[in-house]
């Protein structure tokens, strides 16, 4: 693989990321996914949580999941690329720890 083809396959990987999680988030939002803040009462919080999700909430949250990975994959790729050391590996510690966090919501 040569390295014109690497750079095109880790930075489609950066958008796909950030496409997978705005499509996830509106196919999921479009599908009951249960969505609350900070200012939701627990009334609302519990009816949220206890009404089931359908199909394409389910989707959403997948394709949300698929982001993360992309993400990943673009980050530790990103890191080693713009030199790696001490500086790139505090930049992956980050990425991973976005994405671990990420992903449990």
């Amino acid at each position: 693989m040569t390295e014109r083809t690497q750079h095109q396959l880790f930075g489609a990987s950066g958008v796909a990321s950030v496409v997978l999680v705005l499509v996830g988030s509106v196919v999921g939002s479009a599908g009951d996914q249960p969505s609350y803040t900070l200012d939701s009462t627990t009334a609302q919080i519990a009816h949220a949580l206890a009404t089931p999700v359908g199909p394409a909430g389910w989707a959403g949250a997948y394709l949300e999941l698929l982001s993360y990975g992309c993400f990943l994959f673009f980050a530790v790729w990103a890191c080693a690329k713009l030199g790696g050391g001490v500086l790139g590996a505090a930049a992956r510690a980050a990425a991973v720890t976005y994405a671990a966090v990420g992903s449990q919501r």
